[in-house]
């Protein structure tokens, strides 16, 4: 991803922010930050480190794609990310790697699907930025709000443990 941004930006002349959450492995943060220096991307993105639900939201609220970006293995043939859905119960559109799982699961109303290389997510984000294209946020939280927490919740486990309405 940061070396497809890296490639947009020289392509284009643009510099695209880039938040990226979370605190990943033990020496990710600075595997990430040394990308990020060297591909001369420090101005426009920020590893915010943790952050708890009450900034989580603040942060989806302001975005404008999700990225979702998984090795094509066996493991996530079956198995969607959860980031999907994270980013869907926001209305965030997703930029997602072309792995099974994600071509089952995408559509032009909610993601660009793009190849898991630098040129690839360089042609994504090409897409995402043309002027043509538009997605509605609202549309995609009614998409996915089958799949959100509470009605799982509601549909499955209120059944499982005897507590269905009557």
């Amino acid at each position: 991803v940061l070396y497809g941004l890296s490639l947009f930006k020289k392509e284009t002349g643009v510099a695209l922010p880039l938040d990226i959450v979370g605190t990943g492995f033990s020496g990710e943060h600075e595997f990430l930050q040394s990308i990020i220096e060297g591909e001369n991307l420090a101005e426009s993105v920020r590893l915010l480190g943790y952050k708890n639900g009450q900034d989580l939201q603040a942060i989806m609220l302001k975005a404008d794609f999700g990225v979702v970006q998984v090795p094509d293995t066996v493991y996530f043939s079956y198995q969607p990310s959860t980031k999907l859905f994270e980013y869907w119960s926001y209305g965030l559109p997703v930029l997602a790697s072309n792995y099974p799982m994600n071509r089952k699961l995408c559509s032009p109303e909610n993601s660009i699907l793009y190849e898991a290389t630098p040129i690839g997510f360089c042609q994504a984000l090409k897409v995402a930025v043309h002027p043509t294209i538009t997605f509605d946020r609202k549309r995609i939280i009614e998409m996915f709000e089958p799949h959100s927490w509470s009605r799982i919740v509601e549909s499955f486990l209120e059944k499982a443990i005897g507590l269905e309405s009557k």
